[in-house]
């Protein structure tokens, strides 16, 4: 009875090691290949141990590593895996979608689909859906892609900007100015909002709202490079000249290179026919000209021409 019972405990503990040693082996399954120049690689060495173990949460940080660093492959295995361990999972589809677009596009655009019928996590998701929708081709479902991500989180801006471009494209500006205004009201000091629409009062003529709007970017947002040029560019057309120079004087005090603000003076100057101030700024742009010209060089040097009847003092390099 005893060397029976003895048996028995021995064939549960072979069983039992005998199981664990084929989950061992299907877990080490689960390792992508690494690809050249991660040989030695301290962080997926870990990652690599705890998948070893059976940890998918693992298995799902390496498959982000290897996509942040643009190693699609081992990307690719690693959802692929995942996908086959979770297959309910929209984000494993989206990713294998983002590591594998560049390949076979009729493969991707079913992973996308089933990644949008599974659904997404957060709106930052929905939001990469709807660019890799658009690199599909797939217009149609990038827009929807985006109206869900600005749903769920009105003050993603990337999102709303894509919405804006799409309802463009296809004409449709009513869409676009209601998605436009309730971008705005989640964002009221987004300045790629506020510059759009400064842009747009511009194209119309209407100098003193465009000024507002990139006046308040400037202010706001001062890294804002562009928002100086088109601020200073609203104040010449109100007929405020100097504030639009001294504007640029400031502009130019924290970067002396700074080209658009030399072409607005000069180009200012050239307008008054101030011969003087557009020989100053003329020679300040040929200092930084790149030998092959800037596409508004050649341009301005017409122009100054005709104003002046004479070549531009531009020294010889």
């Amino acid at each position: 009875m005893v060397a029976a019972l003895l048996l028995m405990g021995l064939g549960g503990a072979l069983t039992y090691w005998i199981q664990l040693s084929r989950l061992q082996a299907e877990w080490a399954s689960w390792v992508p290949e690494r690809p050249n120049g991660v040989e030695t690689s301290a962080e997926v060495d870990a990652w690599e141990s705890r998948i070893r173990l059976g940890e998918v949460e693992a298995l799902a940080r390496v498959a982000e590593w290897y996509r942040s660093e643009s190693h699609s492959s081992a990307a690719l295995s690693a959802y692929e895996t995942l996908i086959r361990l979770e297959p309910q999972k929209g984000e494993w589809w989206l990713g294998a979608v983002a590591v594998g677009v560049h390949g076979d596009r009729r493969k991707a655009k079913t992973q996308l689909s089933r990644a949008r019928e599974l659904g997404v996590s957060d709106a930052q998701l929905d939001f990469q859906m709807g660019l890799l929708a658009e690199r599909l081709g797939e217009q149609v479902d990038a827009l929807a892609d985006y109206r869900r991500a600005v749903d769920r989180d009105a003050t993603l801006r990337p999102a709303w900007s894509r919405l804006l471009t799409l309802y463009r494209s296809i004409g449709d500006e009513k869409a676009a100015r209601e998605a436009f205004e309730a971008a705005l009201a989640a964002s009221p000091d987004a300045p790629e909002l506020l510059m759009d629409r400064g842009r747009r009062f511009r194209e119309r003529g209407n100098w003193q709202q465009a000024w507002e709007d990139f006046e308040r970017v400037r202010r706001l947002h001062p890294e804002f490079e562009s928002a100086w040029h088109a601020a200073a560019q609203m104040l010449f057309q109100l007929s405020r000249p100097d504030e639009a120079r001294a504007l640029l004087d400031e502009r130019l005090q924290e970067n002396p290179e700074d080209w658009t603000a030399l072409m607005l003076l000069c180009v200012e100057a050239i307008s008054a026919k101030n011969k003087s101030e557009a020989d100053r700024w003329i020679e300040r742009l040929a200092e930084i000209a790149p030998a092959d010209g800037q596409p508004d060089w050649a341009t301005m040097v017409l122009v100054y021409q005709s104003t002046f009847g004479e070549a531009p003092p531009i020294p010889q390099r």
